[in-house]
């Protein structure tokens, strides 16, 4: 209870022969743990664990689900293997060689943010910030900033840079296709804050060698895109500081992405719909035969919603990347899955949304990512946002004052506008997207074609023929077949590829 920070530690009690296994309250840092033949093992990385044999690598059906359908695991790919949940910790007993349930050490509390206007609450939200950006700059060794031109990295570098007697050093990637680039907006952050300023350009020659390298290199198959600019920036950042400083938890906590207004718009839709009218709807959309249509994905969510129309559901549909069944030969693979973390079903459908991405897509995705490619570079990433204080601040905060149907972040942005201009900030939220079909079709064509045309006897749940006429088809630039499910297939064979030993 008295800990802030990002860790995942162990600790051995010699006397009671007992170990303990501990991860932070938001899974900054990883930690996974399994019994075999009689071995108790953990480690923060699967790595380890493989290159020692101390595990059976049989897959997880439900995870390799999970990944196809969202684009990570949300616990491991390997039946043996668990994942502490963030805010856990577990004990082992050595000699009764007894593993406990894991157990929640961390809970919100509750505080009156929530009398407050919003002047009052971003002062003490800005103060909370001050606290975290000042002692997370405690470092003996070089510390800088990602800086994407963002909210929230730029208002962690306007923090640090307050706090600093000279120009501290700020990092972004970009890309040759404007579209995905961010640079020109970070470089006007940067020249406003008066910031030593470092910035490099992707493209589809540059980008080979280093996106082939970190998919082959995966613990577990991962296909978030923008693991590639992330390791970019870090491998920029590397050769100037040891640590930086990032904007990531801000979105989950404050209410950052515009999916929150999308679903919600579209639940009071679905709401207004009478009921029989629904049946009827999903019934139709369930069991016509789709001949002539390829991606039939889209029509068996909307059947989904409307069968199911509770926030949960609609929430899972939408976030789900709209990957076709017909990939799967195996009947088992098409079942729907619900794996992540279950939440009470009497919080407001605004706060369900905002706490199911902090449990299952800020550890799962945007920490796992960003741990692993910073730590590839030996970089020591730290996330000011998620800071114990400002996350319980966050969590007691009202909707309103986090997101509405016109805008987002709307206290971060209240204080940042007292650091920078307001008119930089007014344009709609970019990812940190990558411009995949335009490197698919140039240079990454060889090594993608020859992973998807290729069929493999270990993988008896893959419908190789319909992968590859999609595949044929994506190359036409039809549009039916997306991004997700070329990528999707294409990083989970590659990983295959450099796993061959792993059983399904």
């Amino acid at each position: 209870q008295k800990v802030r920070g990002m860790y995942s530690f162990i600790l051995y009690d010699l006397k009671e022969k007992k170990v303990y296994l501990v991860r932070d309250i938001s899974g900054e840092k990883p930690l996974y743990f399994g019994i075999s033949d009689n071995k108790f093992f953990f480690s923060s990385e699967i790595k380890s664990l493989n290159n020692r044999k101390l595990f059976d690598k049989e897959l997880s059906t439900i995870e390799i689900r999970n990944y196809f359908k969202f684009g990570y695991t949300f616990n491991s790919i390997f039946k043996k293997i668990s994942k502490l949940a963030p805010g856990h910790y577990l004990e082992f007993d050595i000699k009764k060689f007894k593993l406990s349930s894991p157990q929640n050490y961390w809970k919100k509390e509750n505080k009156q943010y929530s009398k407050k206007c919003l002047k009052e609450n971003s002062i003490e939200l800005e103060n909370l910030l001050k606290k975290s950006v000042k002692e997370q700059m405690i470092s003996d060794v070089p510390l800088g900033a990602f800086l994407s031109g963002g909210i929230d990295s730029s208002l962690i570098a306007s923090l640090a840079q307050s706090f600093s007697n000279k120009s501290i050093k700020t990092f972004s990637i970009g890309f040759d296709d404007k579209n995905f680039s961010e640079t020109r907006h970070a470089e006007k952050v940067a020249r406003i804050l008066n910031t030593d300023h470092y910035s490099l350009e992707l493209n589809s020659k540059n980008i080979h060698e280093n996106i082939i390298q970190l998919v082959e290199n995966m613990d577990e198959p991962f296909a978030d895109g923008s693991l590639i600019p992330t390791y970019m920036v870090s491998k920029l950042s590397k050769k100037h500081v040891k640590v930086v400083l990032t904007g990531d938890g801000a979105d989950e906590l404050f209410g950052g992405y515009t999916r929150y207004r999308n679903v919600l718009l579209f639940k009071k839709r679905i709401d207004k719909i009478p009921k029989f009218i629904k049946i009827v709807s999903k019934f139709v959309l369930h069991n016509l035969h789709f001949k002539n249509l390829i991606n039939k994905s889209k029509y068996f969510k909307l059947s989904s919603v409307l069968y199911d129309d509770s926030i949960q559901n609609i929430y899972d549909e939408y976030l789900s990347q709209n990957i076709n069944d017909q990939i799967f030969t195996n009947n088992l693979f098409k079942k729907k899955f619900e794996n992540y973390k279950s939440l009470t079903k009497s919080i407001s459908d605004e706060k369900y949304l905002l706490e199911h991405d902090f449990n299952n897509y800020l550890p799962n995705d945007i920490l796992k990512k960003l741990d692993h490619y910073s730590m590839l570079c030996s970089l020591e990433a730290r996330a000011p946002f998620l800071d114990k204080r400002i996350i319980e601040f966050a969590f007691n905060l009202p909707i309103d004052q986090k997101f509405s149907k016109d805008n987002n972040k709307i206290i971060l942005r209240k204080i940042l506008y007292k650091y920078l201009p307001k008119d930089i900030f007014l344009r709609p939220k970019q990812g940190f997207g990558i411009p995949i079909r335009l490197w698919l079709n140039t240079s990454l064509y060889k090594w993608a074609d020859s992973l998807l045309t290729k069929k493999r006897n270990n993988l008896t749940f893959i419908n190789f023929e319909f992968l590859k006429s999609q595949w044929i088809k994506y190359q036409r630039g039809d549009k039916s077949v997306n991004d997700s499910f070329i990528w999707n297939n294409l990083v989970f064979l590659a990983w295959v590829e450099k796993n061959s030993d792993i059983k399904i």
